[in-house]
């Protein structure tokens, strides 16, 4: 679900665009990952809450815009397997939440 803002690790703060653009998103998780492995975010896709909403009849549905993104690691310098990647995704979903 998009926030209204965001902070980085380094406590910086973003603004809700930065996350729309992926811009935010790109940047965290390039701060987690190891040196040597390049993150890009190159589809994005924002939904509004008729498009987020779950095809059961509960009270789960979200009431904002929610973001997906596609995050691709590279390894440029360092071989990255789909374990490693699997932390990485992990690792990053909740840097992203926080």
């Amino acid at each position: 679900v998009l926030p209204p803002s965001g902070v980085r690790m380094d406590g910086s703060s973003f603004a809700l665009n930065d996350f729309v653009e992926g811009n935010a998103v790109e940047r965290i998780i390039q701060e987690i990952v190891p040196d040597g492995v390049r993150v890009e975010v190159p589809v994005r896709v924002v939904l509004d809450p008729m498009e987020s909403r779950k095809p059961t009849n509960d009270n789960d549905d979200y009431d904002s815009s929610m973001a997906v993104y596609l995050v691709v690691y590279c390894g440029e310098q360092k071989a990255i397997t789909r374990v490693n990647a699997d932390g990485y995704r992990a690792m990053a979903e909740e840097a992203v939440s926080n």
